[in-house]
């Protein structure tokens, strides 16, 4: 679940960064666990600005993410890769992106991720070929 001002957090990120002559490949923010009602929220995780070698080994970035169109566009989603689909085109991500290209980090929780017994977020067993896809995406 998105925060109400999820989205304008996100754009006032990149605007601030534009005006500073910066151009930027993608943004992300803090997030945490919430029940599936979206009553109790638990767990924050306040991230790091962006850590090639955390990311490779942890996908701390994983919600909620804004990408530069021309990049999620030549990239795109491959299918061998689901269940970490998203770490997958961060990390490329992060390889494709210009020089000047910055890659921000919002100290804001702007994403709740529900939680279900069959939720990765509540039972990381539940689905295990997300762990085997996510460790394809970092080698």
């Amino acid at each position: 679940m998105l925060t109400p001002d999820a989205l304008y957090e996100m754009v006032l990120s990149i605007e601030r960064a534009q005006k500073d002559g910066k151009s930027v490949a993608f943004v992300y923010s803090d997030e945490d666990k919430c029940d599936t009602e979206g009553k109790i929220y638990y767990e924050p995780h306040v991230k790091l600005g962006f850590n090639w070698d955390l990311l490779l080994s942890n996908n701390y970035i994983c919600h909620f993410l804004v990408m530069k169109t021309e990049l999620i566009q030549k990239l795109g989603f491959r299918k061998e890769y689901d269940g970490a689909q998203d770490f997958d085109l961060v990390l490329r991500a992060g390889m494709e992106k210009e020089p000047k290209d910055e890659i921000l980090h919002v100290e804001k929780i702007l994403y709740h991720w529900r939680c279900h017994d069959l939720s990765t977020a509540a039972n990381p067993q539940s689905k295990l070929y997300a762990y085997e896809a996510g460790k394809r995406a970092a080698e």
